[in-house]
Parts: structure tokens; sequence; C-alpha cells
């Protein structure tokens, strides 16, 4: 379950999404944002905040199997936010699917109440 703004063909920020079992949460390339996301990926497939080309990345709930991760060089991504980076991000083991989808029906319906507005 995914939406995204896009403010120009190449130019997107994402936020407020449910990202379920997906190998990379967000890539390279021409990304404004990514934020208050939910993201469940396999491994390391979290890319924080040391892209220079992203440079707003936060807030995000990220899980994995393991419920660790490694970014940017190496570091834990629970170290990388403690210095700083990354902002309210968090990392956990991956939730029940019935968690996923409820934060995905969630997430649609705020959309559904901000659209009428």
């Amino acid at each position: 379950m995914s939406t995204c703004c896009t403010t120009a063909s190449s130019r997107r920020r994402r936020y407020d999404n449910v990202y379920a079992y997906v190998g990379q949460c967000f890539g390279t390339g021409n990304n404004l944002a990514f934020f208050n996301n939910t993201c469940a990926t396999f491994g390391d497939g979290y890319l924080s905040d040391c892209q220079k080309e992203m440079p707003k990345i936060y807030g995000n709930v990220v899980s994995n199997e393991k419920g660790e991760m490694h970014v940017c060089g190496g570091k834990s991504l629970k170290e990388w936010v403690k210095e700083g980076h990354d902002e309210g991000t968090t990392i956990g083991k991956w939730p029940s699917d019935e968690t996923l989808v409820k934060r995905g029906v969630e997430k649609v319906m705020k959309g559904l109440r901000i659209s009428k507005i």
C-alpha cells in the first residue's frame, strides 16, 4: 500500500505510506523526502539520511526480521539516530501482517479525511 506525492516527474516526497516486505524502502535518485512511513524490509533495506541527494528523512518506523540494521558505512541504525541523524526513526522486528494491514488502512482513512476538508 503506497502512494507518492509527486512534485515533478522525477522529484518526489514520500510520506505516510506503508511498504510491506520490500527489498528496499526507497532508492537513490531525485527524491526530496521520505518521512512518517512504515517499512518492513529485508536485511539492511533502509538507506537512512546518509545520501546527500535526499535531505529530509525522518520519523520512519522501520522493521526487518532481526530488528536491527546497519546503515551509512556500517553503523547500526539505532546508533545513527542517536547521533542526531534521521530524527525519530525507529527499528524493530517485523510486526504481524495484521498490524501492517491495519497501519495501511489507517493511512488511507487519514488521507480520505484530509481530502474531504
